[in-house]
């Protein structure tokens, strides 16, 4: 007889990224309220950004929504969150290494995505007149992401 079910590690990773995907919804609300009572953008990298990515190797493209952070050591932790296809989602995390020049933030970092998204993805980047721009890459794909400040 044949079994017609789902394997149990694509449920696994289904509840997985749903419940990233809700912890990041969270935060970009409450990054919504910190937001609210500053300034808004004031040339830095901190705070919520949004716009989108786009695949080089498939055309592949969606919205793309980042939540930067510093973080104590001197670098930021990006918290992306991307739609793809319409209707899947998928958040992950990245730790960026960060350096200004001038009017400029550049930053690169790298995460492993697991096998099922494309595996180690490293990212080199810079923010300069409110607009981010990064590219990305892996084994099997590379593109880039263009974001601006969301207040």
């Amino acid at each position: 007889m044949k079994n017609n079910s789902l394997p149990a590690s694509l449920i696994v990773a289904a509840l997985t990224l749903c419940t990233g995907c809700s912890t990041f919804e969270k935060a970009w609300e409450e990054a919504s309220k910190a937001s609210t009572t500053g300034e808004g953008w004031a040339g830095g990298l901190a705070g919520r950004w949004q716009g989108t990515w786009l695949s080089e190797v498939n055309g592949h493209e969606g919205v793309l929504r980042c939540i930067l952070s510093p973080e104590p050591n001197g670098q930021y932790l990006a918290r992306y969150h991307a739609t793809y296809g319409g209707a899947f989602t998928f958040s992950y995390e990245v730790l960026m290494a960060v350096e200004r020049e001038a009017d400029t933030w550049k930053f690169r970092g790298s995460a492993d995505l697991g096998w099922l998204a494309g595996g180690v993805y490293t990212y080199v980047g810079q923010v300069k007149a409110a607009e981010l721009f990064s590219t990305y890459a892996s084994k099997s794909d590379q593109g880039t992401f263009r974001m601006t400040p969301v207040q």
